[in-house]
């Protein structure tokens, strides 16, 4: 699948035939007139789905063949409680198990319904090596559909979307995905591929589970998004939002999202934002506590957004912000930890830290006030705290708690931000307050009321 996977590649695959699919009505997967060599494919087959057409082929029965394409048109699998299996354990570009607009130019796209798709290895939207134009596809998973790329054979087993085209896969309906990884935009090294890779969650029950790594925004030149709304949720055991000098925003919205190790900004761009009600957290496992970064490795620029009444954020272990790691001389990197209102809660069962890079915590203050961030341990202070106020004036003398850490507070904090100058810090032993002093600009009454004034005093010096 992609360069660094090359060396677990088992070679190309010698097919004992490609069986292409000649009925644009549709029909039953098993009948031997639907396809070219008048039978069905073989285990060694290769099954080529590329008539230009809507239709639904669906199964009675269990299915074996090598390897699945679907190249051009809109495929429905009605799986009808059965599986599709995919046996090829190549990661060769053209011998995947299961590719989705494999050839340059190619649109398509397969849409998985009541049953399971299973293969080792994955590419929706992708080209044949060293072509110039790139295909666009989508995956589909609605109810009752389910797809897996897994095999304990082959531990490299993965998923692209947008590998080095444009790929999206859609799960809903209570539709579900485990893979053992998943690459969101994997583009090439020298970022000579513009890939694009998109995925979106949505509705109770519908879930995606990564038992290895997610990568978004892998190479330099992709650009990768991702949304978990209306209750979905999504699961992985290290999640890299902006992997590789790649460009990566996830939403959380009303939804769930774990993972054991979860970096913002890796050593690329990256985006987190949690609102309505949404809740994220970083889980321990047999590694140990759960850990979330910040614009962690080198060139790494990470933003982390929370909002919303009911949005939670927690972390077993440490949060760390601009924390480059490893820290080597030359290394930056920048994270911004921002909380928006007094909704959301946060909670960190390890440390805060923020690194000697350009960390910022950030807090916009509203009328439902701000809430804190609650710290187990302690927090070690540096770089700037960025207040602002959003359509709410407080009452001077004001205060507003931003952060408690049980074990301490050690450092400082510099105020920036554009209400700054309406604020003092007050620092305590553990705890991080803000004061507001009162605004300079004269309030919204006082405005009125010298607009009135300065309206009187033109109309009298026009009638004098």
């Amino acid at each position: 699948m992609l360069a660094l996977f090359v060396t677990l590649a088992t070679g190309p695959v010698l097919h004992a035939g490609t069986d292409n699919w000649a009925n644009a009505a549709g029909g039953l997967y098993s009948t031997a007139g639907n396809w070219s060599l008048n039978a069905p494919p073989g285990g060694g087959d290769l099954a080529d789905f590329s008539l230009n057409d809507p239709y639904s082929v669906s199964f009675s029965a269990n299915a074996t063949a090598s390897q699945l394409l679907v190249d051009s048109g809109q495929v429905t699998f009605d799986l009808g409680g059965h599986t599709a299996n995919f046996t090829s354990f190549s990661n060769v570009p053209t011998n995947e198990s299961v590719a989705v607009a494999q050839s340059a130019n190619s649109t398509a796209s397969l849409t998985i319904s009541n049953g399971t798709l299973s293969g080792s290895f994955g590419s929706i939207g992708t080209a044949t090596q060293n072509a110039q134009a790139f295909g666009n596809g989508t995956l589909n998973v609605t109810a009752g559909g389910h797809v897996v790329f897994h095999n304990a054979l082959a531990p490299a087993n993965a998923l692209g979307i947008g590998e080095q085209g444009s790929g999206t896969l859609n799960i809903g309906g209570g539709g579900t995905a485990n893979v053992d990884n998943l690459y969101v935009a994997a583009g090439l090294s020298d970022g000579s591929v513009a890939a694009r890779g998109q995925v979106n969650l949505s509705g109770a029950g519908s879930s995606m589970t990564v038992n290895s790594q997610v990568f978004m925004g892998y190479y330099p030149n992709t650009v990768a998004t991702m949304t978990v709304q209306n209750s979905a949720s999504a699961t992985s055991n290290q999640f890299y939002i902006g992997y590789d000098q790649g460009t990566a925003v996830v939403t959380v919205d009303h939804a769930t999202l774990n993972a054991h190790f979860l970096v913002v900004g890796s050593a690329g761009s990256g985006q987190l934002t949690i609102q309505n009600g949404a809740n994220v957290a970083a889980v321990s496992n047999f590694l140990g506590a759960g850990q979330i970064g910040i614009g962690y490795y080198d060139g790494g620029k990470g933003l982390l957004t929370i909002t919303g009444a009911g949005s939670s954020l927690s972390s077993t272990g440490d949060i760390d912000i601009a924390v480059t790691s490893p820290l080597n001389p030359g290394d930056h990197s920048n994270g911004e930890f921002k909380v928006i209102g007094g909704g959301p809660t946060i909670h960190i069962g390890g440390n805060l830290v923020m690194g000697v890079n350009n960390p910022i915590l950030a807090d916009t203050i509203d009328s439902t006030g701000i809430s804190p961030v609650e710290v187990s341990g302690s927090a070690s202070l540096a770089g700037h705290l960025d207040v602002e106020l959003s359509d709410f004036t407080p009452t001077p003398g004001q205060i507003f708690r931003l952060l408690d850490a049980n074990n301490g507070i050690t450092g400082s904090l510099t105020l920036t931000g554009p209400d700054a100058s309406d604020f003092t810090i007050a620092q305590g032993p553990d705890t991080l307050d803000v004061i507001y002093n009162g605004s300079s600009a004269p309030e919204p009454a006082s405005i009125a009321i010298f607009s009135v004034a300065g309206t009187l005093l033109l109309c009298r010096k026009r009638t004098a």
